[in-house]
């Protein structure tokens, strides 16, 4: 792994948000959101054992399937030590809200999500670029798609929002892949995921039946996929990718700045999001607890102004076209259709897009 040079800039800003207090660890406030948590998926859990209205059953699932997804984002954080710097209570953490509520490996997701934040959007290097059978981000990957996927490729500006649902399964089988080819890495993976399926195939089986437990499964499951999807693809697509020939030059702030979006929500979607929408300021500093990203990019957004470098933060609905317009100029490549525009283009100083 290449060691990155030294950023002036980024080391600027890293003390003025560590002097506004936002380095700080809150155990204590990630203890009290943990336990409701827990405690609002155990009820969900239970009411879907014994109570039969359907028109419950399906407000219970859409429910469940956010719980879970919150609780795989305190697994993510966990990962970035903004919870705790012990490695102990890091791996109960992450493979409790990952690998035992949803199936994924946590060791798998360490791996990946480590590579992602150290080279995020390189073209040759972050493997949340290398996307397979129906979903290309940049040029040079659609030119070398053959086959079905080529066929798709001119589609997966509409087809990408149909198969939100299945993000789950895809998430699922990497993380098998990654356990059978390390295996004793992969250990407490190992142990962990028997309870995934004693969870959502044998528990419930007594009381509804597994029928019923193989539908409440799925459609859990395919609800967490779409939270998934909506949360992790409007931060990075269509922004800058970066070339073999743009990586000796790039600083850690720029690098940051112009490959991710933050989103100008409402209050009440920090919660859905996980703090995720403020993404520039969880990609410049992913181990501050993240109902701190709020106010902190203030400051960053002070900082950019005062030093003149582009921050752009949007509305969710102008991300969505964005990534929208983006992936049916990249699928028209293989057709030779696509115009010959840049990637993003440049946002200027605290440029707002709503």
């Amino acid at each position: 792994m290449k060691r990155r040079p030294a950023d002036p800039l980024y080391v600027e800003l890293s003390r003025e948000v560590a002097r506004a207090g936002y380095f700080a660890k809150d155990p204590r406030g990630y203890r009290w959101r943990g336990a409701l948590l827990i405690a609002l998926f155990v009820a969900a859990y239970v009411s879907l054992l014994v109570i039969r209205n359907l028109l419950f059953v399906v407000f219970a699932l859409v429910v469940m399937a956010q719980l879970v997804t919150q609780l795989a984002y305190l697994s993510h954080d966990a990962g970035h030590r903004a919870i705790t710097a012990d490695r102990r209570w890091i791996q109960i953490i992450g493979h409790f809200g990952m690998t035992f509520l949803t199936g994924f490996s946590f060791s798998w997701w360490m791996h990946s999500h480590d590579n992602h934040h150290d080279k995020l959007n390189e073209r040759d290097h972050d493997l949340a670029m290398k996307y397979s059978l129906v979903l290309t981000v940049h040029d040079d990957g659609a030119r070398g798609k053959r086959g079905l996927a080529r066929a798709l490729l001119r589609w997966q500006g509409h087809h990408v929002w149909l198969v939100m649902p299945l993000y789950h399964f895809a998430m699922m089988f990497d993380g098998l892949v990654w356990i059978v080819k390390h295996p004793r890495t992969t250990r407490i993976d190992q142990l962990v995921l028997p309870g995934y399926l004693l969870l959502w195939f044998v528990v419930p089986v007594p009381f509804i039946g597994w029928k019923l437990a193989a539908i409440h499964w799925l459609a859990e499951s395919m609800i967490a996929s779409i939270y998934l999807v909506l949360t992790f693809i409007v931060h990075h697509v269509g922004k800058k990718v970066i070339l073999p020939s743009d990586e000796p030059g790039m600083t850690l702030l720029r690098q940051q700045l112009e490959t991710t979006r933050t989103l100008a929500t409402w209050r009440i979607f920090d919660w859905y999001y996980s703090g995720l929408n403020y993404h520039i300021e969880h990609h410049l500093f992913p181990w501050v607890p993240h109902w701190r990203y709020r106010k902190m990019r203030f400051v960053v957004q002070d900082f950019c102004r005062r030093k003149g470098i582009a921050y752009r933060e949007q509305g969710f609905w102008s991300a969505v076209v964005e990534v929208f317009v983006h992936l049916r100029r990249v699928g028209r490549i293989a057709d030779g259709e696509a115009p010959a525009v840049p990637v993003a283009a440049p946002a200027a100083p605290m440029q707002r897009a709503t």
